[in-house]
């Protein structure tokens, strides 16, 4: 199993993928800037579980544009 993550979390990256994911990558430290730029959180911990899945849904993306080719 994997790491449980809340609906917040889920929501403020899907909606953040959709906004500017031209400019994140799939590199969690990258993508940890660019979220702390954009989104004002209260906590590193908060941004870093934001960076993460937003990184795990890039690399989901990549995957599924690569498989679809």
């Amino acid at each position: 199993m994997g790491r449980v993550r809340t609906r917040q979390i889920k929501a403020a990256s899907e909606q953040l993928v959709e906004m500017i994911g031209k400019n994140l990558a799939s590199d969690f430290e990258h993508n940890k800037k660019i979220i702390d730029e954009y989104v004002q959180t209260g906590s590193k911990r908060l941004r870093n579980f934001i960076a993460g899945y937003v990184t795990h849904l890039i690399k989901k993306q990549q995957k599924n544009q690569k498989n679809s080719s």
